[in-house]
């Protein structure tokens, strides 16, 4: 007897992007909370992050979303889905780029400054 042919696609779920922001989505506001500093950087971000548990977690799975290219995963993470992040969850503002700083070269994302919520620079 011949195996049957079946013709319908696999279930799919999200793309791996809107998944990574549905992982992360809860973590903004309390890693945002545990800075120290007004200032800080989208690495120092993640790093703060990834220092509790329930952020190390959901940093792995969502980089993990990218099963044929970690690096990918953490580029479309560091790069994409942080900042976006910080925009609308954690109503973060961004003031610029860092230049010359090795710390921050991390090789994932172009190195950018953020102000939490409610800080400004003060009027010259």
């Amino acid at each position: 007897m011949p195996k049957p042919v079946i013709t319908r696609k696999p279930k799919e779920g999200k793309p791996s992007q809107e998944a990574a922001y549905d992982l992360l989505r809860p973590l903004v506001k309390l890693t945002l909370a545990l800075l120290p500093e007004p200032e800080f950087t989208t690495r120092q971000f993640i790093i703060y992050m990834r220092a509790t548990n329930p952020g190390e977690d959901a940093y792995t799975q969502a980089v993990s979303l990218w099963k044929d290219n970690f690096t990918l995963g953490r580029q479309t993470i560091h790069g994409q889905v942080v900042p976006q992040l910080l925009r609308e969850e954690g109503a973060a503002t961004w003031v610029g780029y860092v230049y010359n700083d090795p710390e921050e070269e991390d090789g994932l994302s172009v190195p950018s400054r953020w102000l939490k919520p409610g800080y400004t620079y003060p009027e010259d």
